[in-house]
């Protein structure tokens, strides 16, 4: 194999490995929005419920379990909402490329 031969090989080994990166580092983008939301809703979980205990001096007997765990979804869905209007959760489109 000559070196020009070793050259070219190299150079798209180095090619591949650019484009494979380029593609992980795409697929990560569209992810972390959804993985940023999964956050965000695991904590308004944690706050309702640490909310709720301290409201009623963690005496467990006066919580209404059932009406707390009707307001966890709502309080999702708003903060969902919010971010998608106020852009913390932005649309496919309009990410910005790191590349």
């Amino acid at each position: 194999m000559s070196a020009e031969e070793n050259g070219r090989g190299r150079l798209e080994r180095l090619k591949t490995a650019r484009l494979r990166r380029r593609a992980l580092v795409q697929r990560l983008v569209h992810r972390r929005t959804a993985v940023q939301a999964v956050i965000d809703a695991g904590a308004w979980i944690v706050a309702l419920a640490l909310a709720t205990l301290l409201r009623f001096d963690f005496n467990l007997e006066l919580i209404n379990v059932a009406g707390v765990a009707m307001m966890v979804p709502i309080a999702i869905e708003a903060q969902f909402l919010a971010g998608y209007a106020l852009g913390l959760y932005p649309a496919a489109s309009t990410r910005s490329r790191p590349w």
